[in-house]
């Protein structure tokens, strides 16, 4: 079971989130470093609370880009019923 998410961050080229988090087995816990693809852990959960597009005034550039916002509580269940049905990875 996935305790606490330490932190988390996401990496839109890969299409993937990086997340260090405190896990309980049998009465231990470790930390864990993991990579996992959006894709797969959407499966699990609905990882953003919400999309909105920014344009940031300080850049010049006619750019817009969307900022994500992950709802956390989502992550941390959502990577709990992941790593249950994918236990390998903990193997790592």
């Amino acid at each position: 079971m996935v305790e606490e998410i330490i932190s988390h961050a996401l990496d839109n080229h890969r299409g993937s989130i990086f997340v260090e988090l405190l896990y309980s087995e049998k009465n231990t816990k470790k930390l864990i470093n993991l990579e996992v693809f959006l894709d797969d852990l959407e499966e699990y959960c609905e990882l953003f609370e919400d999309m909105d597009w920014v344009d940031p005034e300080e850049d010049d550039t006619p750019t817009v880009t969307i900022q994500k916002n992950i709802d956390t509580l989502e992550l941390q269940e959502g990577l709990t019923l992941y790593i249950e049905q994918n236990p390998d990875i903990l193997e790592v």
